[in-house]
């Protein structure tokens, strides 16, 4: 569970995973050096149960790096999975994911059906018409929903069904197989959550097991409301740093065409040009030249202003 400043729903979540109906479990705790009263929270945590452990960083090196670091800090177990700390799990989520893993030995991951909720816990609307969810002030938050099913196909159909959904939020909060998390390149800005799925897709199957009730809040301090330079600056830790041209990201997808295991020759080669549509999809066209929120040159809402001043009016 990596935090920063997540005294709000901290608690919660750790309680969610606590009482999982599957108990054999460690929950590690990587405190990115927050300010607010997450360290006591976390620290009274470990106290009461001797599952959790709780590492505080001495400064705040990143969301990136800090997803990473939970990873290298967990125990060396069969399976893993990133918690976040606002978010909320069924009971049996953990139980039903591994029970699905030990069925299927081809599959490296294991994960359910995601529903968004508020900052009160209520779950938000969905509009099947534009694949996206509805918050209190009306702003949409997409996930389309493309990966609630098995991903039983060949690497390469796997692969192109992680490039071509909105909705990963389920499957990066699922349960992974640690051997095959290991071969991907984990968290990194030039590809974050999309680029490590895409991997795994082409390590194993995809388990989506419907029972599994994933719940992602969405609140004020989510990254929903960043800019692209602003979310680089969060993900990175670096206060200078700016949003770039996808470039890197794009290598690193072609990388993993070239360095998965196992793939034939025409499957690579198949797979090289399922990133190079992914690389002329719309969206990624439209983001070079038109002014919005994921606009590739950090801009948000319109183009003479900029990330400083939209913060400024949004206080």
């Amino acid at each position: 569970m990596p935090v920063y400043n997540g005294a709000a729903f901290i608690e919660a979540a750790i309680e969610n995973v606590l009482k999982q109906t599957h108990r054999s479990l460690v929950l590690v705790i990587a405190d990115n050096a927050s300010t607010d009263a997450t360290a006591s929270i976390c620290e009274a945590a470990a106290r009461r149960d001797p599952r959790v452990l709780y590492h505080r960083n001495t400064r705040n090196i990143g969301a990136l790096a800090n997803f990473n670091r939970v990873y290298e800090l967990a125990p060396s177990t069969p399976y893993f999975v990133w918690a976040a700390y606002d978010d909320v799990r069924s009971p049996d989520f953990i139980e039903a994911a591994l029970a699905a893993l030990d069925s299927d030995p081809g599959a490296v991951l294991a994960y359910g059906a995601c529903r968004m909720i508020d900052e009160n816990s209520r779950l938000l609307a969905y509009d099947d018409a534009v694949q996206a969810y509805r918050t209190a002030d009306g702003t949409l938050v997409h996930d389309d929903r493309l990966l609630e099913r098995n991903l039983d196909g060949a690497p390469v159909a796997r692969f192109e069904a992680v490039l071509g959904s909105n909705g990963v939020n389920a499957p990066i909060h699922g349960v992974f197989r640690r051997s095959a998390l290991a071969r991907t390149s984990l968290h990194t800005p030039h590809g974050s959550d999309n680029l490590l799925l895409a991997e795994a897709a082409l390590l194993g199957r995809f388990r989506f097991v419907p029972s599994m009730q994933f719940l992602y809040r969405i609140h004020a301090a989510s990254t929903l409301h960043l800019d692209r330079t602003a979310w680089t600056q969060r993900e990175t830790g670096e206060k200078t740093a700016r949003a770039r041209l996808p470039v890197q990201t794009l290598r690193n997808y072609l990388r993993a065409t070239r360095t998965a295991p196992g793939l034939t020759i025409d499957q690579r080669r198949r797979a090289r040009r399922a990133v190079l549509r992914y690389a002329l999809r719309r969206t990624a066209l439209r983001r070079l030249v038109v002014p919005g929120i994921d606009n590739y040159f950090g801009l948000k809402r319109w183009p003479w202003k900029s990330a400083a001043q939209h913060a400024e009016a949004a206080s």
